[in-house]
């Protein structure tokens, strides 16, 4: 059987590692780094707007919602 490997990457969403009109950083942010640079996974921060997501906003407006 052939083996598989897989790639792990943690994202890290704004809401956790950017000041926001949410609130500030998340306070425990530098520490959940470092736990996953323990495990040696790759990370990244932000959160991803997919393609799809920006031309549905460009369209319909961010807070458009059908009821």
């Amino acid at each position: 059987m052939d083996e598989v490997k897989y790639v792990v990457a943690l994202h890290f969403s704004s809401c956790i590692c950017k000041e926001n009109f949410h609130g500030p950083v998340c306070p425990h942010y530098d520490y959940l780094k470092e736990l996953v640079g323990r495990k040696n996974l790759r990370w990244c921060e932000g959160t991803y707007i997919s393609a799809a997501a920006a031309a549905r906003r460009d369209k319909e407006g961010y807070w458009h919602r059908e009821n």
